[in-house]
């Protein structure tokens, strides 16, 4: 019996210090969209411009995808010298579930002209990269955003302007969990061997 109880010891401090042990949770909050709305550079629309989200359970390593926003120009053309310039785009995640903690991915958006066969006309957009946001005691529980880049609205000769022409941008979601620093987690599992040991040498005698 005092075997059993030293298993079951030892593996819960083996448990604890394996990445990827936790329980499962959903993710819930806002956002919001700030992009170019005047020149110079491609004047850019999206819709909508915030709004909220939920995601199911998600296990330690799962991700959940869903549409984040639209976005489309008004504009007929990209005029050089002026749409195609760079301008920056970001979307700010404000969480309230399971905590309050938030932050930004940010990108940019520029007109893009070409060859006549070659897409000769169009916007894109292309994010910096996926943004990882600590939260929880400790911040040892992790989320990752990440954002699909888009080109929207390209004809054969100019942009053909108006929403139905836009793309739509999707978010996905990935929990995770700090890794548990070796030094700090390496007396739990010798404690846990230890256990075992006495117990195997008391049985034993």
């Amino acid at each position: 019996m005092y075997l059993v109880r030293s298993v079951s010891a030892a593996v819960a401090a083996v448990m604890l210090v394996l990445p990827g042990v936790a329980g499962a949770v959903s993710f819930g909050g806002t956002y919001v969209v700030s992009a170019n709305g005047s020149d110079p550079g491609l004047v850019v629309q999206a819709a909508p411009g915030a709004g909220g989200f939920t995601t199911p359970d998600l296990a330690v390593g799962g991700s959940y995808t869903f549409d984040l926003f639209r976005i489309w120009t008004d504009e007929a053309s990209v005029n050089v010298g002026e749409d195609d310039l760079a301008r920056p785009i970001s979307v700010a995640f404000s969480f309230s579930a399971p905590g309050a903690f938030g932050g930004s991915v940010t990108g940019s958006t520029v007109g893009v002209t070409g060859p006549i066969f070659d897409r000769p006309q169009n916007g894109s957009l292309s994010w910096n990269g996926p943004v990882t946001l600590n939260f929880g005691t400790g911040g040892t529980g992790k989320v990752t955003l990440a954002l699909t880049d888009a080109d929207f609205n390209w004809g054969l000769f100019d942009l053909k302007p108006g929403e139905k022409h836009g793309a739509n941008v999707k978010a996905t979601l990935t929990y995770d969990v700090a890794p548990v620093p070796v030094p700090a987690a390496l007396p739990l599992l010798l404690g846990g061997i230890g256990l075992l040991g006495a117990a195997g040498r008391r049985r034993a005698a």
